[in-house]
């Protein structure tokens, strides 16, 4: 290691620059189910303290593991990248973090687009969308799941699948050629949400997503198929509801927290 130049730091004294914590990056295998482990890298990082020895010389002390997230907010914080603004949070955010955001959508009426595989023309209805929570990714990835009321969801409220074309089955949303937001903060709602509500509905991608008490002939093994979704809403839309009926959410053993924690 080069010698610091003390000229860069002061003209007339000399600086004192002394250690005081050290990460240590460990190479490591057989311990794939400690939370400090790093799958993709195959590495442990661990934060020391530097201590004396008996001849009074500093040395790396005894040290702790550090999750990926430990190490992650550590280095946000250290090259001070992380996003702060000047506003309130909305009541509407669940949770966020340097890397996701969870929030709520009050259901009501809106527009929903589809243009669906096979066919060339676009059209749109208006139907009541259920209240909904969404996680969005700084990895680009987002998911869906919906609310059987309109109360602040905490980590042990019932959640169900979105009632929506797109979606797979663990409530990822297919983004297709959607234009992807370059964040995770709270400015960046409305643009995870125009992935949502202003892209077109092409098909299903799981055919758990509606409970449908009165099912076609061509829905199979208790699925609903494409052809029964769009009737679905159709039958939804002529019927001038201004509510989405919750009996036709199809619940699957989820929780407002598991479904968080499943897509950070």
């Amino acid at each position: 290691m080069n010698d610091l130049n003390y000229a860069e730091f002061h003209d007339e004294e000399k600086p004192r620059i002394s250690p005081n914590k050290a990460i240590l990056i460990h190479s490591a295998s057989g311990i794939e189910t400690s939370p400090a482990y790093n799958p993709r890298s195959h590495f442990l990082a661990s934060i020391h303290d530097f201590v004396f020895n008996e001849k009074n010389q500093s040395v790396i002390g005894t040290g702790q593991l550090l999750t990926e997230n430990d190490l992650e907010q550590m280095l946000i914080d250290l090259l001070d990248k992380k996003h702060m603004d000047n506003d309130f949070i909305s009541p509407n955010i669940i949770s966020m973090s340097s890397r996701h955001i969870a929030w709520t959508i009050a259901g009501k009426v809106r527009p929903m687009i589809f243009r669906l595989r096979g066919e060339n023309k676009t059209f749109k209805i208006n139907v009541p969308w259920p209240n909904m929570l969404v996680v969005a990714r700084s990895s680009g990835q987002v998911a869906i799941a919906a609310i059987g009321n309109n109360r602040r969801p905490n980590a042990n409220t019932k959640v169900y699948r979105a009632p929506l074309m797109n979606i797979y089955d663990d409530g990822r949303v297919c983004v297709g050629s959607a234009a992807i937001p370059d964040g995770v903060t709270q400015n960046h709602i409305s643009e995870w949400e125009s992935i949502i509500f202003d892209t077109a509905f092409s098909h299903i991608n799981n055919q758990k997503t509606l409970n449908l008490t009165q099912k076609s002939k061509s829905a199979k093994n208790n699925g609903v198929s494409d052809k029964d979704h769009v009737h679905f809403w159709r039958k939804l839309e002529k019927s001038k509801a201004i509510k989405f009926p919750i009996e036709n959410l199809s619940f699957d053993n989820w929780t407002a927290g598991n479904f968080v924690s499943r897509h950070i």
